[in-house]
């Protein structure tokens, strides 16, 4: 293809030529005319041999003649080229024009409508005929017309008007209310020609406005009437605002608050105990228990209260302050009611956002967005932060993105219908609504986006056609229903309809709403009706509803008027199941609650082992120093099997409140079975049936532990056998066998066989029993066979159930057989071992190290006793450097408000690499003590233990060569 330029040389070539032949006819004829007329010469000499001055003259008059020539061609051309592009630029502004989304018109001086595009037409149904020439007046509602004469008045005077609201009367009878913005075109002389306005239908969004406006007072409103008090503050504590309920329980102002931290007005000895609970709970998992305190009221008064706190995340998903919740606990009951009914309002208007939110800076740039704006234009959050709005914007919109800075700039705020992008490239219709907002101290925009793509076309759809509303009613997912201002169902689609378990049929004779929902709901509804026939719209409220069927389900429904002519003729609803998720949410109270139970229980274990350690221990000794003639030598001993038999049931509570690795030691593993079964069968009616109780069987296992596991299926077998019967175990030693039951060259095992006589267990039951919070039974949490599971298989087994209906229960642990010498029963010790060598020991109890020191020293020993880690590095570094160094160290694992024995090696091995260490503890849930080594400790003493017990560990462990590289992990 030739091009532009090329086709501009050729025509200006042309002209050269077309100037030059002139220039040589001019020549030839002057030349002629000399020759003629003065005649001097030959006419080649006029030709080609001129005078020089006849030379330079001819040579000027053929510029003279090409050069203007040559400017004229490019006049010429220049301007048909103007006229050209005028004409196919005046083509796509018609067609814009035209086929602009946003309706335009143009109004002669009276008023009178000379122009509108396709957009205004439709939005008011009439043909371009039928208002053409009319005056604008004629299109308004009588309320309007008033206001247009004052407004056009003032908009001939103003030569602009920006968002004037009219009521426009569209063909078919609708009031449709429309935005106006626009200016006015003047001619040279300034005088009037035309307006140029641009007419939006904010009907729709009005009525938005207007709810959302509704649900800020409702929520800020419930925020500041609270009966609990609310507070926030930064990471030193300071507080940052609080509600009126806070500031009324301590009787400061706000003003006073915020110049004060929370320890400021909390008693100092709440201090310690608060920072561990901060440190403990609130920065490990973002939250606290409900858990007391006191602060100081202004006048000097204390107050008790219940106070949670919470992490507050910001967008990039940091913590950026604390969020607490102060309940005055001298009216409990009165403030659970109100938080319930608080927490329950929050939730349903927290769910029911679902617009996209965007933080943007001055420049236009995202610094903050919602989990809804994410999912909206499909960015993760960290890529759509630092994008600005014209990287979202369709490149037909960009043009808005000034715009919309510059307004909400110079106004505040900025509305406007546009098409964004997402990630993927496809595009959407979106409203967006700007509002200037003061963020991290610096000015701000908040642009609320809402993707309106569906709306259009639902709306779109339904003008079209009711058949496909009403199609697309039924398939919703949701419920959704119609009822009048009795109650009764005028309409309820299938989902509606599978919910409640009433067929068309049934409604169509008549269904009330108050036969849906459950009795104790029909009194609240009866009182919400009367609010919706109001005209109030309830939002999202929960209900138990009754099916047809007979039972309940738990749904939300969010309430409407139904509207008709201008007035409330009944409701209008959407349900949804929430049975599942109020379902969830009662097992996570499950949880938390065995979370909490399992705390207190192994820290009351902990104690009582330190207590137990205490009596058994020095029982033991003061048998030792008797006579065994001694009449009081029996009761000792009964006391130390009483001692014995209480550590057990404090290694039942440790196993409760653990998960860990096992602690294992050889263990008969009839008598366990015997002792366990025993605990959890006394008083029931199950009678017990041991066979195969053979000491010699004996496993490498945690008796806490696999005693938990015996409970529990015990305490199954007795809720599956209510009227009593016999529940039988047998022990028996197995060779080898996988998991499919086929022979290994595994070690032996040993069956520990379980069978009640119970009503047995269903096949699509069975296929669960092992499931976490999976339970049958109203009353039970779905704990018991998980945990079981979980232990036998930390030990290196396996848990099998064989069930049939109506036939009883058989469940089968597997462990490995642990071969040597048999386990002997729980038995009273002998004199301790005898040794030798200088011990150091630390535990933060005074009995306690008593106690380790005179059954070290009745066996040998020489024992030097600290109660804390810097005591116990001063003593060991003095040892050193005496040149006496101790021959082993006893560290105990816990020590309250300070380190502890896992601390404390890490130290001392730093010293003395060559150390040998003992790990001592009655929590023997912690890791290590269940993996010493890993720490650096050579040996472990758990309490209570016995003299012997203590004497022979610290004996092998001195005997026990030095370690090339033993360093805590």
């Amino acid at each position: 293809m030739i091009s532009r330029r090329f086709r501009i040389f050729v025509s200006r070539f042309r002209i050269v030529l077309c100037g030059t032949a002139a220039a040589g006819l001019f020549w030839v004829l002057d030349s002629v005319v000399d020759f003629w007329f003065f005649n001097d010469g030959g006419l080649s000499r006029h030709v080609f041999g001129p005078e020089p001055h006849d030379i330079w003259m001819r040579c000027f008059t053929t510029a003279a003649i090409i050069s203007p020539t040559w400017l004229l061609q490019g006049m010429l051309n220049r301007r048909r080229r103007t006229e050209k592009e005028l004409r196919k630029s005046e083509a796509r502004f018609r067609l814009l024009y035209e086929d602009a989304p946003l309706a335009y018109q143009s109004l002669d001086e009276d008023g009178n409508i000379i122009e509108v595009n396709r957009a205004w037409l439709t939005m008011l149904g009439f043909t371009r005929e039928r208002i053409l020439g009319r005056p604008m007046r004629d299109f308004l509602v009588a309320d309007s017309q008033a206001q247009f004469e004052k407004h056009f008045a003032f908009f001939k005077q103003t030569a602009a008007v920006t968002n004037v609201e009219l009521s426009l009367l569209a063909a078919d009878g609708r009031t449709v209310i429309a935005a106006v913005n626009g200016s006015i075109s003047k001619g040279e002389d300034g005088k009037f020609l035309r307006t140029h306005c641009i007419l939006e239908d904010i009907g729709q969004r009005k009525e938005s406005e207007q709810a959302l406006r509704a649900s800020e007072l409702r929520f800020r409103e419930l925020y500041d009437n609270m009966h609990d008090g609310s507070l926030a503050t930064d990471w030193n504590g300071r507080i940052l605002h609080c509600n009126r309920a806070y500031m009324e329980m301590l009787g400061y102002s706000l003003e006073e608050l915020q110049s004060m931290t929370y320890r400021q007005i909390t008693p100092g000895r709440w201090h310690a105990a608060e920072q561990r609970i901060v440190d403990d709970e609130l920065y490990s998992r973002g939250y606290t228990r409900a858990y007391e305190k006191e602060y100081i009221r202004k006048d000097g008064s204390l107050l008790p209260v219940e106070l949670t706190a919470y992490l507050v995340h910001g967008g990039d998903g940091r913590a950026t302050s604390t969020w607490a919740i102060v309940r005055d606990i001298t009216k409990r009951k009165e403030a659970e009611r109100a938080i319930r009914q608080s927490e329950k309002q929050y939730r349903s208007i927290f769910d029911s956002v679902t617009d996209s939110l965007l933080v943007m800076n001055s420049d236009g740039e995202i610094v903050e967005a919602n989990e809804a704006a994410c999912q909206l234009y499909r960015y993760p959050r960290r890529e759509l932060i630092g994008l600005s709005g014209s990287d979202l914007a369709h490149k037909d919109y960009c043009h808005l993105g000034p715009k919309l800075n510059e307004t909400v700039r110079e106004k505040g705020r900025f509305s406007a219908h546009s098409v964004d992008v997402r990630k993927d490239g496809s595009s959407f219709d979106i409203e967006v609504r700007a509002t200037a907002v003061d963020f991290e101290g610096q000015p701000h925009m908040l642009v609320v986006g809402r993707d309106i793509s569906e709306r259009k076309r639902s709306e779109e759809a339904i003008r079209q056609s009711e058949e496909k509303y009403r199609e697309l009613a039924e398939r919703a997912p949701e419920g959704i229903f119609e009822a009048d201002l009795d109650g009764k169902l005028i309409y309820a689609n299938n989902q509606a309809r599978k919910y409640t378990g009433h067929t068309e049929e049934d409604i169509a004779r008549g269904v009330y709403l108050r036969d849906i929902v459950a009795e104790e709901e029909v009194q609240r509804l009866a009182a919400e009706r009367v609010d919706v026939a109001r005209g109030q719209s309830l939002g999202v409220r929960e209900y138990l509803m009754n099916r047809k069927d007979g039972t309940r389900m738990s749904v939300a429904v969010n309430s409407t008027p139904l509207m008709k002519d201008g007035k409330v003729v009944g409701t209008r609803g959407v349900v949804v199941d929430i049975s599942a998720y109020k379902k969830a949410e009662l097992d996570n109270l499950k949880r938390q609650s065995l979370e909490s139970i399992g705390v207190l229980a192994g820290g009351i274990a902990h104690d009582f082992n330190n207590f137990l350690a205490g009596i058994l221990g020095n029982l033991s000794l003061v048998r030792l120093d008797l006579d065994s003639e001694d009449e009081n030598v029996a009761l000792l001993r009964e006391a130390e099997l009483a001692a014995e038999r209480a550590r057990g049931l404090t290694q039942q509570l440790l196993t409760f409140s653990r998960g860990g690795a096992p602690v294992r030691k050889a263990v008969s593993i009839a008598e366990l079975v015997k002792d366990s079964a025993s605990f959890a069968l006394r008083g029931s009616s199950v009678r017990a049936d041991f066979q195969g109780a053979d000491l010699s069987c004996r496993v490498n296992a945690d008796a806490g532990q696999i005693g938990q596991v015996v409970h529990n299926i015990a305490l199954n077998a007795v809720q599956a056998m209510p009227e009593g019967g016999t529940l039988s175990f047998s022990i028996d030693t197995l060779d080898g066998f996988s998991e499919s039951g086929e022979r290994t060259d595994s070690p032996e095992q040993v069956r520990v066989t379980i069978r009640d006589e119970g009503c047995g267990i269903s096949a699509r039951v069975l296929s669960r029993i092992f499931d976490p919070y999976f339970t049958t039974r109203d009353e039970g949490t779905g704990l018991g066979l998980a945990i079981s599971y979980s232990i036998v298989k930390k030990h290196g087994g396996r848990l099998e159930v064989e069930s049939e209906e109506g036939r009883g229960t058989s469940f089968h642990i597997y462990l490995p057989l642990l071969e040597g010498e048999p386990a002997s029963a729980v038995v009273v010790a002998g004199e301790p071992v005898a040794g030798q060598g200088r011990i150091l020991v630390m535990d933060d109890e005074s009995y306690v190290r008593d106690l380790i020191k005179n059954i070290l020293q009745r066996a040998g020993y020489s024992v030097a006793r600290t109660r804390d880690v810097a005591s116990c590095l001063d003593r060991f570094k003095f040892a050193m450097d005496e040149d006496r160094p101790f021959d082993a160290v006893i560290l105990d694992l816990t020590i309250p408000g300070g380190m502890g024995g896992k601390e404390a090696i890490s130290k001392l091995r730093q010293i003395d690499p060559r150390l040998k260490a003992l790990v001592c503890s009655g929590y023997s849930n912690d890791p290590v003590m269940a993996n010493a080594p890993e720490y650096g400790f050579d040996g472990v003493v758990t309490k209570p233990f016995r003299p012997q017990d203590l004497c022979v560990a610290v004996d092998r462990v001195i005997r026990r060569p030095i370690a090339s590289d033993h360093t805590p992990t």
